[in-house]
């Protein structure tokens, strides 16, 4: 029987990296994991064969790993970081990662400009930590607009933005299906308050205010 390939998630307690890490499971991969803490989310992680490390350390990097996956508060001077760059495994960061929710989701995410990272592409400003409310919300979205599959039915992503503490979804659509579409982004632009816009756990999370409002869990808060 062929041996699983291993990916390594730094910041796996994270709601986008955990809900990567679940698809990289189901996908028939060995999935381990990194936090600076014990948390619900890496509880119900190894209950379905996740490998969780507390701390951030060498030795938590399983040699036979083909891909780390760091989330934006993991630094270059992570020690998972350096010692998976010195053994020459491929790292992304879950920005780089997430890029497959643009290609799940065309008619919503246009190109309109040329940029390095996938959500600079459409306008996207938010962080990491609500990529994983951004792709559910766009399946529901999407849903609406296989519902009404035709030409006079359209939405497009203007900008998606952190703004005064919570997630901002301007967009266009249809005026026949402007308040459906409305009621979709008040519901998520509401939910993003209470996760971490840095690591996107909702446990201890708060609005801080730092020249500018951020919505941080008490982690994140200390680094950022």
């Amino acid at each position: 029987m062929k041996e699983k390939q291993n990916i390594h998630i730094i910041g796996i307690g994270g709601i986008g990296t955990s809900a990567l890490a679940r698809w990289f499971l189901a996908n028939n991969y060995k999935v381990s994991g990194s936090d600076i803490c014990e948390s619900e989310i890496t509880e119900d992680l190894k209950k379905i064969g996740v490998s969780i490390y507390v701390g951030h350390k060498t030795s938590n990097l399983n040699r036979k790993t083909i891909l780390v996956i760091h989330s934006a508060a993991i630094s270059g001077e992570n020690p998972e970081i350096k010692i998976a760059k010195k053994l020459k495994i491929d790292i992304k960061s879950y920005s780089q990662t997430i890029g497959r929710i643009i290609k799940k989701y065309p008619k919503i995410f246009k190109k309109n400009k040329p940029a390095q990272e996938p959500f600079d592409l459409w306008g996207f400003e938010s962080l990491d930590g609500w990529h994983d409310l951004i792709d559910i919300t766009a399946a529901k979205i999407q849903q609406v607009l296989d519902k009404n599959n035709n030409k006079d039915c359209y939405f497009y992503t203007v900008q998606n933005k952190q703004k005064l503490s919570t997630m901002r979804w301007y967009f266009e659509s249809d005026d026949i299906n402007r308040k459906t579409f409305e009621e979709i982004i008040n519901k998520a632009e509401k939910e993003s308050g209470s996760i971490c816009e840095n690591c996107g756990t909702k446990e201890n999370v708060s609005q801080n205010k730092r020249g500018y409002i951020l919505t941080l869990c008490n982690a994140c808060r200390k680094i950022t």
